[in-house]
């Protein structure tokens, strides 16, 4: 079986103070490693280079986007920004899409996939941090074959997509509207709001459904 070689850019701990996030931002690459990807965690370099090289890119959790790349001003309940990683991974996610390589967005990665092609943000969403909920799957979407109409996922966010960027589709809601997952419909993107790399059995479970085939898709979409 082939390896997968996947560049994951991780979360560090400067943009996330909360013990819980930096859980999350730990579990990215053991995830990964278990499921027998890869990683390259992504500082610093040349994004062409590593697209030519990498069969994959995971945008993982952090902190907030810069409101400016969307035309707001930023909220008061903004967390402080990081306006190099902004820039790497715009510059991540050209390189991958010019390759026509898969992307996988979590939490703040599927804002920032939204951001870059055009969309904008709600910068704070009452109610979505660390907790878990239900989501309502779109019928005859790459979810809803996987998991059905409905499924509880984990939640560590306060910012979420406001208008969606062109050529996405959304994939799942939860029941106060806000878009929990979207697919590109050319491209080889994928992204949700939630973190499946803590929805792995035998890894970690905050909810019940295992996310195991999220990560499939990255690897098999090459």
């Amino acid at each position: 079986m082939q390896k997968n070689y996947v560049v994951l850019v991780s979360s560090g701990t400067q943009q996330n103070s909360m013990s819980a996030r930096k859980a999350v931002s730990v579990l990215y690459g053991d995830t990964l490693n278990a499921l027998g990807i890869t990683t390259c965690s992504h500082l610093n370099g040349d994004e062409t280079l590593l697209a030519d090289r990498f069969d994959g890119l995971l945008l993982s959790g952090g902190g907030d986007l810069s409101a400016d790349l969307f035309g707001q001003q930023k909220h008061i309940k903004s967390s402080p920004t990081d306006q190099r990683r902004d820039t790497e991974e715009f510059a991540l996610i050209q390189a991958f899409c010019a390759k026509k390589k898969p992307i996988l967005g979590i939490c703040r990665g599927i804002q920032v996939l939204n951001v870059f092609f055009g969309g904008d943000l709600v910068q704070d969403v009452p109610n979505h941090n660390n907790s878990s909920h239900k989501i309502k799957l779109m019928p005859d979407t790459f979810l809803n074959k996987l998991y059905g109409n409905e499924i509880t996922v984990n939640s560590y966010h306060h910012q979420a997509i406001g208008r969606l960027a062109y050529g996405f589709s959304a994939l799942a809601y939860s029941k106060d509207g806000v878009i929990e997952a979207i697919m590109h419909n050319k491209l080889p993107i994928l992204a949700v709001q939630w973190h499946p790399e803590r929805m792995i059995d035998g890894i970690c479970m905050d909810t019940q459904t295992d996310q195991t085939e999220i990560f499939n898709w990255l690897c098999n979409s090459h």
